[in-house]
């Protein structure tokens, strides 16, 4: 079994290239198995579920699981999403949602396995992701629905320039994977 993880930032897309991904018979990709889930077992979850070990997945995401993995497939991956919060102090490595996320921790990990293609997806686009991030949170909507085009927001320019900040350098930490791995960037407004 071959080995993928989809990653970025949240709000670039990943949930609609997972599933398109998903659609090829060979290829099974899982959601964000990590998401939600105590940060000191990250890593632990992603090494056994994919090495076929469902057992460690929350039960949604074993459901899930049972219904699209089976015997046929021979590419098997996740979404791992990191956060680009405005929550910090002198640099965004110091955001406690990265700390949170194992940010770091994740990249020794994918150094440590070289086997595992990484696809890393980033949104261009600055005023639209923003547009997104803001929206989603709002509307407690985040994949499968369209906005309200009559919805109208105020987004705070100093957040906006923190989550930005932030945004950008977590992509550049996540492009350090090219040097370790099998590694393809898309641009979500490309695909």
């Amino acid at each position: 079994m071959k080995n993928f993880v989809i990653v970025g930032t949240q709000r670039t897309g990943s949930s609609a290239l997972g599933e398109m991904i998903g659609l090829h018979p060979e290829v099974t990709c899982g959601w964000e198995w990590t998401q939600n889930r105590a940060f000191t077992r990250l890593l632990t979850i992603a090494d056994k579920a994919l090495s076929g070990d469902f057992s460690v997945l929350a039960q949604k995401h074993q459901d899930h699981m049972a219904r699209v993995h089976h015997d046929g497939k021979t590419w098997l991956g996740f979404r791992r999403l990191f956060r680009s919060s405005d929550k910090w102090l002198g640099h965004p490595r110091l955001a406690p949602a990265l700390l949170v996320d194992q940010l770091e921790a994740h990249l020794q990990w994918f150094a440590r396995h070289p086997d595992i293609h990484v696809i890393h997806i980033v949104r261009c686009d600055n005023i639209e992701w923003l547009k997104s991030k803001t929206l989603s949170r709002i509307t407690n909507a985040y994949w499968g629905s369209e906005y309200n085009p009559d919805i109208k927001v105020a987004i705070n320019i100093r957040e906006a320039v923190k989550r930005l900040t932030a945004k950008n350098w977590v992509d550049q930490r996540l492009a350090t994977l090219q040097q370790s791995n099998p590694y393809l960037r898309i641009i979500y407004e490309e695909f």
